[in-house]
């Protein structure tokens, strides 16, 4: 009896010790970020302006929690060889998506689409030709709806809202890199979305209007954006509230808050 429950004390502890170290090693896993992965650096100095090749490429690994969208994983590296950087990458620095300013013209559209992404087509503002591959843009989506409560101006029930946010710009007319010179006529915008934007996007498109406004290259943040209507268009206060949350100083190109 006392042999058996010796057995049974020393199984025991050995589950303990097992189920101990299992748990030692997913702290550890955790506290450091998780699991390696690979991303591009930069090797040497690189100027804006520079065509990348792989001299200019090295990979390096970091904890998966470190890693943010705009990394540009080791995996991707046929995407980013033959592009034009738009900044500045220092020695030792990450490249980023967002330093991408060309997509270069002479490799498919399915070249430049991230492994999990899709690219999807949509019509929208060029912005008088402006509007280039390596852009970050918004997608408001607009809509006529049933409720009363929304009758405002004219009578109309109309309300919007942004649905993506500082998604990546792939094509703009058919062209991929910047450098060609974009036709006259057409506005098919090709945005990089993940699958479940995509449907998003497809729905929205169905049933009310889409639209596209540009955001700064290195802007990526995603904000809390409360549904606009009619009935806020019609409030002075509503459209005051709005209006107070920044203005653009023109004369040095710098944001501020009004008093």
């Amino acid at each position: 009896m006392n042999k058996r429950a010796l057995i049974i004390a020393l199984l025991s502890s050995l589950l303990g010790v097992v189920l101990l170290q299992l748990y030692m090693h997913r702290f550890e896993a955790e506290a450091s970020g998780g699991a390696v992965v690979e991303v591009l650096m930069a090797r040497k100095e690189v100027p804006a302006g520079t065509l990348l090749t792989n001299d200019h490429l090295a990979s390096y690994g970091i904890p998966e929690r470190f890693i943010s969208h705009r990394n540009v994983r080791a995996s991707d590296l046929s995407s980013v060889i033959g592009t034009r950087v738009s900044t500045l990458v220092k020695a030792g620095e990450p490249v980023l998506w967002t330093d991408i300013a060309e997509l270069r013209q002479n490799r498919s559209l399915a070249d430049l689409v991230q492994t999990g992404m899709v690219a999807t087509e949509i019509p929208g503002s060029t912005f008088d030709g402006l509007l280039g591959p390596g852009d970050r843009v918004d997608v408001l989506f607009s809509i006529e709806s049933s409720d009363l409560d929304l009758r405002g101006v004219g009578g109309r029930p109309v309300k919007a809202t942004t649905i993506l946010q500082s998604v990546l710009v792939l094509s703009v007319r058919g062209k991929m890199s910047r450098d060609s010179a974009m036709p006259g006529t057409g506005s098919s915008v090709v945005i990089l979305l993940t699958p479940e934007q995509a449907e998003l996007l497809v729905v929205s498109a169905r049933i009310g209007k889409v639209s596209l406004v540009l955001r700064n290259a290195d802007d990526l943040e995603h904000r809390n954006l409360p549904a606009v209507s009619v009935k806020d268009l019609a409030d002075p206060a509503r459209r005051a509230e709005i209006n107070a949350t920044r203005s653009l100083t023109a004369s040095t190109g710098e944001f501020e808050h009004v008093q």
